[in-house]
């Protein structure tokens, strides 16, 4: 049956508290701020379903257990674009529209709804909706039309749950090389350094060569495992313009008022279809998968100063391996978690920028559904970030870090403090030596035959 939308109208009822998650899928060419609404009054069918306690994570779940190896998850991997999102608002459809919206209460019976259309569709390009039950209600026909756009927002003061970056790298323009360099200047013709750069690029500057997730296990031996996201060729970083946020008016002046606020970095990797194995003592003890995405938020403290006041990861997914019980189920974050990243200590002053060749890890708990107590850490190797003050000529196309840095070992690191240390206490004892050596006194009178025999004054 082939699902024709003639007039569908959308309205918005501001439910501010019931809010539901949406999974939105096409085979068209859109654009991205296209509206619902588009896609209805289009000869293409739309197709809805209504999903009993959907959410993202439940599908996120649903996929990560098959590996986009079923008919519905292939069609949502191989279509133009899919989004997901957090819908506040009841979406209205026409009764007399001819739009068949069917309900669904597991993934099974959805998998066989979707064949069965696509069995009508045949090759013809559609839409695709996945939805709460609640959030659909039908309407008369002369019910008044609202745009309700694609990417639906929260409502005010409501916490939307966010997309991982398998969802989210359909929307993204960009899939780029290590090392991490954000904004990514130079990295694709599309990012020269010019005044036609977006504002929130500002005059910021981010470099990471390599990410480390670190799993830390209680009352275990080891207690602390790592594995590097470094520089691979099978390693890729995902951008849009909007993952850099630096306040703009520190592209052309240095002032306090110019450079005060929060600058902000989003960083998602796409790991290596391999994955990544921790390996400690020659033995194999996790493996780090898919994708990981977090957010740095950096704030100008006070005057001439700016620090790292928070780390938000967003999704990280760990596997055990075999031959090792370290890891013994999947260790997954899939939403926000924000820790204070009070022992990495990244910060610096005005006119200085921060680089650090390892830093300390910031950690996160996980849920685990054995007796175990995990934590999972990240941290960064070879980073380098300053706010503002970067040398930026635009007319030549150059960008750099100044000059100026503070780096995370300090001029005296532990090692050179015990060097200097020991050979303080080397030269001491040499010193020592030698003065004692120095106040040895030689006989200066001694016995002649011939002459009278000497006779020491036991006074001397």
């Amino acid at each position: 049956m082939r699902l024709l939308i003639a007039v569908a109208v959308m309205a918005a009822c501001s439910l501010a508290n019931d809010n539901s998650d949406d999974l939105l899928w096409t085979t068209e060419d859109i654009e991205s701020e296209d509206s619902i609404e588009d896609h209805l009054n289009k000869e293409t069918p739309f197709l809805i379903y209504t999903f009993k306690d959907f959410s993202v994570a439940l599908f996120e779940q649903y996929n990560s257990d098959r590996k986009w190896n079923t008919n519905l998850l292939k069609s949502i991997k191989s279509s133009k674009q899919f989004h997901t999102g957090v819908v506040s608002d009841t979406i209205e459809v026409n009764k007399d529209s001819g739009t068949v919206v069917k309900e669904v209460s597991s993934w099974e019976e959805l998998e066989d709804a979707f064949a069965a259309d696509m069995s009508t569709i045949g090759d013809k390009k559609y839409s695709a909706l996945i939805i709460k039950p609640e959030s659909v209600v039908f309407v008369k026909s002369n019910h008044r039309v609202k745009r309700v756009s694609i990417k639906t927002k929260p409502s005010q003061g409501a916490r939307r749950k966010q997309p991982t970056s398998r969802l989210r790298s359909k929307s993204r323009k960009d899939e780029l090389d290590f090392p991490i360099v954000l904004p990514p200047y130079h990295k694709s013709e599309k990012y020269p350094v010019s005044e036609e750069n977006p504002e929130n690029f500002g005059n910021c500057l981010l470099y990471l060569e390599g990410i480390t997730v670190i799993v830390h296990k209680a009352d275990s031996t080891p207690g602390y495992v790592a594995a590097l996201i470094g520089n691979n060729e099978n390693h890729k970083y995902l951008f849009a313009d909007d993952d850099v946020q630096c306040v703009a008016t520190s592209r052309k002046n240095t002032a306090f008022d110019s450079v005060r606020g929060e600058y902000s970095f989003d960083v998602t990797v796409k790991v290596a279809p391999e994955g990544v194995v921790a390996v400690y003592d020659k033995s194999p003890m996790f493996e780090v998968v898919d994708s990981i995405s977090f957010k740095l938020l950096f704030n100008t403290t006070s005057p001439k100063t700016w620090e790292l006041v928070n780390v938000e990861l967003s999704e990280i997914t760990i596997n055990p391996v075999q031959g090792s019980s370290y890891v013994n189920e999947k260790l997954t974050i899939d939403e926000a978690v924000s820790a204070k990243p009070k022992h990495m200590n990244v910060y610096s002053t005005d006119p200085y920028g921060y680089g650090c060749s390892d830093t300390q890890a910031v950690f996160y708990p996980v849920e685990s559904r054995s007796r175990n107590k995990y934590q999972v850490g990240i941290a960064f190797h070879n980073f380098q970030v300053e706010l503002y003050g970067v040398y930026r000529d635009e007319k030549n196309d150059k960008i750099r870090f100044s000059q100026n840095v503070n780096d995370c070992v300090g001029t005296f690191s532990a090692g050179s403090l015990m060097g200097i240390i020991v050979a303080i206490i080397l030269a001491s004892i040499l010193i020592f030596a030698f003065l004692m050596l120095n106040s040895v006194q030689t006989m200066d009178r001694f016995d002649d035959p011939k002459q009278k025999q000497i006779v020491i004054n036991v006074r001397e």
